[in-house]
């Protein structure tokens, strides 16, 4: 099997096995290291390494600057998340104009030498293009934005090309933490006087009925306007404005509305926007996982609940369509723009969130089993961290958490304009052939009813959740990914990826930064009981010498696993480098089969039981858990159509009742339903035994 080479600066520091050596060059043989214990030069291939890496045996330190200020030291001990909100605001503000200079630095390092070189000129018509897109969010963003977040918005001024510079060398020499871009005078002196807010909202009702009309009136005559008007509103009112300065005018006009606001309104709106429009067209990517676009679809497929063989608690002339019906799965999937290869992806029943986005991630940056069909080993060395990760504006999409880790594993999220598919239609048309070919199994939806008819879903659907699982990641690699694509110039996506493998593929220093980068972040206290996140306790004998070192007070940056509640990730940012501290959850007994999605609604169900005022008890928290997973095994087991939620709970109830069964299908078995869905692939598969085939007769 090819394994593409892992992309790292050459001369960089590394730790193979616990010694660090240096990485001298990339040979046909694969890449050199001296050693710096002995001195003695190694070798190892593309393969050995990526098992290394996987294996959490090689890792690449993040090295910071010596010239950094010590403000901005300090503030690499800590998370983004634990400073203030208006430091984060600010912090996010600066991290959208560095990273545009980032997205333009890897394209010209990748060939394009007319993007961008760094002067004065360059840095500030980067500035003016990312301050124009942050204020035109204020109004396509509208759905997303308070109407104070939205006016502070579109009042914010341009950073000058000295500024940008700066906050550029900060970021790289902090190696690229979004802690670096903190600002560094929260303990200066008093801050400048503000303008009254009586005189903005005058300036800017002026600015709206006099100066953005198509006549064009100068800014002189718009200063003569304002003053009459300013005279006259502390006439009738008796206040003591003062007019601004013609200068100070014309710097309120353009940093409160943007440049195209104020094209298409004096200049008209088909030229205002002629002005603005992009004229270039988008290159292709020239790397794998240079450009990987994101999205999500809900598939055109009906799935059963996984009963494990127990029978339905229902007599013989109960209505059968809606017994077992688990609904309609949602598909999460990331798409490498250059070689159309899947690179991630998530089937989950739970409707498009952060979790799914995650898991997506997750699985990008996750080596990917080899698949069997027909007794043919069919590999998928698919997996790498993109440059750029173009998506739309779903609410998943726009979280602080989720920018973060885009910043720490290094890559740009690049948000596409709102209602407009085109911009990412390699992933669009990925999801059309999805439900053109893969789709076409029992239980299929046809997207609308007019296509539907007469075909009932209900009645014909016989795929589980982990079959459906089991059955796409086959399709992917042994149909998908060897299906000659027209826009490939009809050779295959694997041909592609193992053509472009050599010029290698980005990952993360460790193979754990994918899931600390992607897991919850929290900023939480050391108390008695340890650390607690809604009424669950974890604790350490390491977490209490933190304690005692540091007392209760202080907050520490913790990481938490939407999925998996035994563990909780704390950092000590006291020592450099920090220490990752991995702590076991005290309340084991409360979240057997639980996550996080399924204990907050036990904690709700909890509340509910307790009189206002009090604190939840812990009986009632078991209580809660104990009536949830016994509502949902009872009706599973009556055939009620249970809620997705709801499901939850009665799979964690079959599991408890018999904890010898067997693993899941996707772990276990191969999907029988291939023959149905591509005669290419699967012709003369046979059903494996105990598939859904010998389970379906409880729902016919």
């Amino acid at each position: 099997m090819t394994v593409p080479f892992i992309n790292f600066p050459l001369g960089s520091s590394v730790r193979i096995e616990d010694v660090t050596h240096t990485f001298m060059s990339r040979e046909q043989a694969g890449y050199v290291f001296r050693s710096e214990v002995d001195g003695r030069t190694v070798t190892h291939g593309s393969g050995e390494i990526a098992s290394l890496y996987f294996a959490d045996k090689f890792v690449i330190p993040r090295q910071v600057h010596p010239s950094l200020p010590a403000g901005v030291r300090e503030n690499l001990r800590r998370s983004l998340v634990e400073f203030p909100d208006h430091r984060q605001a600010e912090a996010e503000r600066r991290l959208d104009y560095v990273m545009a200079i980032d997205g333009l630095e890897d394209r010209r390092r990748g060939g394009d030498r007319t993007l961008f070189r760094r002067n004065e000129q360059r840095y500030a018509s980067v500035a003016r293009a990312v301050a124009s897109m942050r204020r035109r969010k204020a109004t396509t963003g509208a759905a997303l934005l308070d109407p104070a977040a939205r006016r502070e918005l579109k009042a914010e001024a341009t950073p000058s090309a000295f500024t940008l510079r700066d906050w550029m060398r900060r970021w790289e020499r902090s190696g690229r933490e979004p802690s670096a871009l903190v600002r560094l005078d929260d303990r200066k002196g008093r801050k400048p006087n503000e303008l009254a807010p009586a005189l903005v909202d005058l300036l800017t009702d002026a600015v709206r009925t006099f100066y953005l009309k198509e006549e064009r009136p100068t800014v002189r005559m718009l200063h003569e306007y304002v003053a009459g008007l300013v005279q006259r509103h502390n006439r009738e009112t008796g206040d003591r404005l003062t007019p601004l300065t013609e200068t100070a005018l014309h710097r309120f006009v353009t940093g409160r509305f943007g440049a195209r606001e104020l094209a298409e309104a004096r200049l008209g709106k088909r030229k205002g926007t002629m002005r603005f429009a992009a004229k270039r067209r988008r290159g292709s990517p020239n790397r794998a996982c240079e450009v990987i676009e994101i999205d999500h679809v809900l598939l055109d497929a009906t799935v059963i609940r996984d009963r494990g063989g127990e029978p339905l608690e229902t007599d013989e002339g109960a209505p059968r369509c809606k017994r077992g019906i688990a609904g309609r799965p949602w598909l999460t999937l990331a798409i490498c723009a250059r070689t159309r290869c899947v690179v991630g992806w998530s089937i989950s029943l739970d409707p498009p969130s952060y979790v799914s986005v995650m898991l997506c991630l997750r699985s990008m940056l996750s080596a990917k089993p080899d698949v069997t069909v027909n007794g043919r080993v069919v590999a998928n060395p698919v997996f790498g961290l993109p440059k750029v990760l173009r998506l739309d504006n779903g609410k998943e999409f726009h979280s602080l958490a989720l920018k973060a880790a885009a910043a720490k594993l290094g890559f740009e999220l690049l948000y596409c304009p709102r209602r407009s598919p085109w911009e990412k239609g390699r992933v669009e048309r990925f999801f059309g052939e999805v439900q053109r070919n893969f789709a076409t199994m029992p239980g299929r939806t046809f997207g609308s009813p007019e296509r539907r008819g007469d075909y009932r879903p209900h009645d014909r659907a016989r795929m589980t959740m982990g079959e459906l699982r089991a059955t796409f990641a086959i399709w992917v690699a042994a149909y998908y990914h060897q299906r000659n694509h027209r826009g490939l110039f009809h050779r295959t996506p694997m041909e592609v990826w193992l053509e472009l493998s050599p010029l290698g593929v980005d990952m993360p220093p460790s193979a754990r930064d994918a899931v600390s980068a992607t897991a919850l972040p929290l900023l939480k206290p050391i108390q008695d009981t340890g650390i607690e996140y809604l009424d669950l306790h974890w604790d350490s004998e390491a977490l209490e010498r933190l304690r005692d070192r540091h007392g209760r007070k202080r907050k520490w940056r913790c990481a938490l696993d939407p999925l998996d509640l035994t563990e909780l990730r704390v950092w000590d940012d006291t020592v450099e480098p920090n220490v990752e501290i991995r702590v076991p959850c005290t309340d084991l007994d409360l979240i057997p089969g639980l996550d996080l999605d399924m204990w907050k609604r036990v904690k709700n169900r909890s509340k509910e039981r307790t009189p206002e005022a009090e604190r939840v008890r812990r009986e009632t928290l078991a209580d809660a858990r104990v009536e949830l997973f016994e509502t949902a095994a009872r009706d599973d087991r009556s055939g009620k159509r249970l809620s997705k939620p709801k499901q939850k709970f009665a799979a964690g109830a079959r599991q408890a009742r018999d904890p010898e069964a067997p693993p899941r299908p996707e772990e276990t078995r191969g999907a029988a339903p291939l023959a149905a869905l591509s005669g290419a692939v699967a012709a003369g598969a046979v059903a494996p035994v105990g598939s859904v085939a010998t389970r379906t007769q409880y729902y016919d």
